[in-house]
This record gives structure tokens, C-alpha cells and sequence, in this order.
């Protein structure tokens, strides 16, 4: 597996246009491979995401099976005169394998929640449809952890679709509940966490 770091040159207009729609950003993603990632959820995903850390630095994160080639990125919204490649991958397994139980590591998380349904017309053996959650309507829900204090908070967003973003910190190898605190928010991110310690 393999992180990736792609920073974004806002000021050209063709970085805006891709910006500005997640299956623009979904589509430069997977031509970042020769083979693309399978569709069918048989092998293993690749998850992007976008990261705003103020107006002047836009990053775009990619965790993928395979290494990828950013060029056609870097060509259409990032800095191709430069003599830096534009991108920088990490082996994300390094990464996995310096966790070690009791570590405490910061993270930031978009999550937007989904659930298979079926329809009372269909048999028993056909395929779900995958929908958003519908977060009933009541005040803010807590999942308290073992003090009762903290908690996850979320609230419906438009079209009933919840998202929850915000940040916290969790203890790897821990046992028992980890109060985690999320303020509702939306965020257009693909869906992966950036982590630090």
C-alpha cells in the first residue's frame, strides 16, 4: 500500500474545475493507474481525499495498492515547470507497522455513512442498493463512551446524507470505548484520514 501527497496549484483554472467536482477529482485518481481500480469491490480500493490547510495549500491524498503516476496532475493542476515531481509517495505499510499498542496519534476524519437496503419487491439473494444514512430526526445524537462525557456527534445533512468531519484522538491497542469528540460538518473529501502524532 502506498500514501501519496499531491499539492494543488489553485491559481490554474483547470485545478479549479477539478476541485470543483469530486468525479473529476474520482476520474484523475484512477488514470493514475495503468490498471484501474476494480469497481466490483473484489480487490483492494483506492481512497483520495481532499485536504484545505488554509488558502494558499491545497493537498490531495491517495491511499492505493500500487504506486501512481501523478504526471497527467501535474500537467493539468500542478507546477509541470518545476523541477520537484509534484507528488510524493510513502510506503503506507511503514507507516502501519509503526503502530504499536499505546500509541496516541491526532486524526482528522469525513465520513459519510452507508447502508445496503433491499426493497420489499426483491427476492431473498438479489442484490442491496447501497443509500445514505437517514440520521432520524432528534436533537444531536451522542454516542457517549465510558465516562459519558465526549461522544459522536452527527447531523443530517442535505438530501438526508450525514456527514460527520471533525478530529480527535484515539489510542491504538486500547481496550474499552475511547471518548471521540466530531462537530457535525460537511466536507467534500474523498474519505480517507490523515493521521499525526
Amino acid at each position: 500500500m502506498y500514501l501519496t501527497r499531491f499539492r494543488v496549484n489553485t491559481a490554474r483554472s483547470d485545478a479549479r474545475r477539478l476541485l470543483g467536482s469530486p468525479h473529476r477529482v474520482h476520474g484523475a485518481v484512477n488514470a493514475s493507474f495503468p490498471t484501474p481500480p476494480s469497481r466490483d469491490g473484489s480487490g483492494p480500493r483506492v481512497l483520495w481525499r481532499v485536504d484545505r490547510n488554509g488558502t494558499s495549500e491545497t493537498l490531495l491524498y491517495i491511499v492505493s495498492p500500487s504506486r501512481p503516476d501523478l504526471t497527467h496532475l501535474v500537467e493539468q493542476a500542478g507546477w509541470p515547470a518545476s523541477d520537484e515531481p509534484g507528488w510524493t509517495t510513502f510506503a503506507y505499510a511503514d507507516f502501519l507497522t509503526a503502530l504499536h499498542p499505546g500509541d496516541t496519534w491526532g486524526f482528522r476524519l469525513t465520513a459519510n455513512p452507508v447502508h445496503n437496503i433491499r426493497h420489499k419487491y426483491l427476492k431473498e439473494g438479489e442484490p442491496t442498493k447501497r443509500a445514505a444514512h437517514q440520521t432520524p430526526p432528534a436533537p444531536d445524537a451522542v454516542a457517549a463512551g465510558a465516562s459519558g462525557e465526549g461522544g459522536l456527534r452527527g447531523r443530517p445533512e442535505a438530501g438526508g446524507a450525514a456527514a460527520a468531519a471533525g478530529g480527535g484522538r484515539v489510542r491504538v491497542g486500547g481496550t474499552g470505548p475511547v471518548p471521540l469528540a466530531v462537530p457535525a460538518a460537511a466536507d467534500t473529501g474523498g474519505g480517507i484520514g490523515e493521521a499525526r502524532q
